[in-house]
């Protein structure tokens, strides 16, 4: 069995939700980077530990990641909840010419 993300019929039936779609893909590659950095700072964070020293540049770099992801993940929400809000719609709207 084909699992995907989304079924590839709704993109040609809501024309509309590829630009949220797309745009999610953006926000997911950000994601990405962010745990990359975060775990990077974190590690370097640490490792200046056991040398009894603080990387304040390192902390501070991954107390902007946290702060990142928090941000993106915002983002996420809130344009995947516009994304449904527009599907929605647009099914209905087709479902009620259909019947009418």
């Amino acid at each position: 069995m084909n699992r995907r993300p989304f079924d590839p019929r709704l993109l040609r039936r809501v024309p509309a939700a590829r630009r949220d779609l797309a745009v999610l893909a953006v926000l997911g590659g950000l994601t990405a980077l962010l745990v990359v950095g975060q775990a990077t700072a974190l590690a370097t964070v640490l490792a200046t530990a056991l040398d009894g020293r603080l990387a304040r540049p390192a902390l501070a770099g991954f107390l902007a990641a946290v702060a990142g992801r928090a941000l993106v993940a915002w983002a996420q929400g809130t344009v995947a909840a516009r994304a449904a809000a527009t599907v929605k719609a647009a099914l209905l709207a087709d479902l009620l010419a259909a019947a009418g």
